[in-house]
């Protein structure tokens, strides 16, 4: 782990990010921030009133957390050279084992294309953009970004794609670098 500032641990005893203050109410983990700034500014939209809405969105966030992102890790760590703590490129980036590292991360991938809405929509649920595809954008595209053909995954692909191609993302990618 990144050894933290004092005045971060402070408001993160655990030292993730993000971790932000509002009105002297400290918060942190990535889900539970979109989840209280959503409700806060009562947007519906995006992360709905209706409760089995909310808790579909909610499943999804989870399914990120726990399954999505660990199972692409270690394409990201490969593709980009990406080491946790150093961030993106601090190693060299090594395309063989990015594509090994998708051939055994395909059955996973495969399966979590089962969670998503289907098309006509290009979202993760709901039929509509929400929190989940927020969460989800910096990990689908580094996916695309990845260099591999993703046919075999066209659902978790066509959805990469519209959360990639969303005009507040790309203002990020712009300045982000992957």
């Amino acid at each position: 782990a990144v050894p933290r500032p004092d005045w971060h641990l402070a408001v993160n005893p655990l030292g993730g990010i993000p971790a932000i203050v509002l009105d002297g109410f400290h918060l942190a983990e990535s889900n539970t921030v979109l989840r209280f700034l959503a409700t806060r500014a009562g947007d519906a939209e995006i992360y709905p009133n209706d409760l089995p809405a909310r808790a579909t969105v909610d499943w999804l966030l989870d399914a990120l957390a726990t399954f999505l992102r660990p199972a692409l890790l270690p394409i990201e760590l490969a593709a980009f050279g990406l080491r946790p703590g150093l961030g993106l490129g601090a190693a060299p980036p090594d395309p063989d084992a990015a594509l090994a590292a998708y051939a055994e991360a395909l059955p996973k991938l495969r399966q979590f294309e089962g969670l998503l809405d289907r098309p006509p929509s290009p979202w993760a649920c709901c039929g509509r953009f929400t929190i989940a595809d927020v969460a989800a954008t910096p990990v689908l595209y580094r996916l695309l970004k990845s260099g591999i053909a993703l046919d075999q995954i066209p659902r978790l692909a066509a959805w990469a794609t519209a959360c990639s191609a969303r005009p507040a993302w790309a203002s990020v990618a712009a300045t982000a670098g992957v």
